[in-house]
């Protein structure tokens, strides 16, 4: 049996084969960090993590030197603010020309709604991240 494990921030590293459990037949044992879900394959420019229980895509996060004395929870908290300054920044041009488009009485553009809705997701992962990393 194939277990999918990740990283204490969530990013997925790979997939292992399940050890049998020595007490019972036929069980295996799953160990911490990994699930029998299997993750989605990335898009360019994105990794997989588990948050919240569940696989999410996401944006490659920067590579962060936070010093020698940073914890783990400290280095992918400042990947994460990060990447959601990038994501603040990608969605001006979208809310512009969705408020543009309302101010004229006109339907927002789809590829705008698109694009806002998909940051809007990866934002709200990542916040959700945040809130479950230890300092």
């Amino acid at each position: 049996m194939q277990v999918h494990n990740y990283a204490e921030d969530g990013t997925y590293i790979g997939t292992s084969e399940a050890t049998p459990d020595p007490l019972e037949a036929g069980r295996f044992l799953i160990p911490r960090n990994a699930t029998t879900d299997a993750p989605p394959a990335p898009g360019a420019g994105q990794e997989v993590a588990m948050v919240g229980g569940v696989w999410v895509k996401r944006a490659k996060l920067a590579k962060v030197d936070a010093g020698p004395q940073a914890t783990p929870g400290q280095l992918r908290t400042a990947q994460i603010n990060m990447r959601l300054e990038e994501i603040d920044k990608a969605s001006a041009r979208s809310l512009r020309e969705s408020l543009v488009a309302q101010t004229k009485g006109q339907a927002v553009p789809a590829f705008a709604a698109n694009k806002l809705a998909n940051l809007e997701t990866e934002a709200v992962a990542l916040r959700l991240e945040l809130v479950g990393i230890k300092p």
